[in-house]
């Protein structure tokens, strides 16, 4: 296995006001250019860094595609049951309604 250097820009912000995620944090890192999304980042420098990283065998990422689609496979069925079980609920509920008849004079409430 060889070793690739990826370039990398990262992009140095000053916080204009404090945000509730970086309260303690004047300044933010990031790979892409964050004062088009919003006025509170002011943009201070970039800089180019170099990453190694080991260039993966193709079985390694068939591999890691497979763990990622069976993660998601995983994540569905979860909310599929929450949403089977919250209209579980609704059903009982509704099968749990007396049905008695009112009496024209008596309030409803």
């Amino acid at each position: 296995m060889k070793a690739l250097q990826i370039p990398v820009k990262l992009y140095i912000h000053a916080l204009t006001r404090p945000l509730p995620s970086q309260a303690e944090l004047p300044y933010v890192i990031s790979s892409a250019d964050l004062t088009n999304i919003s006025d509170v980042y002011v943009l201070l420098e970039t800089r180019v860094i170099s990453i190694e990283v080991i260039e993966p065998e193709p079985i390694d990422v068939i591999g890691k595609q497979v763990d990622a689609l069976r993660a998601q496979k995983e994540r569905i069925a979860a909310e599929s049951h929450r949403q089977q079980s919250v209209i579980d609920d609704k059903i009982q509920q509704l099968l749990c309604i007396e049905h008695s008849p009112v009496d024209e004079h008596e309030l409803p409430y």
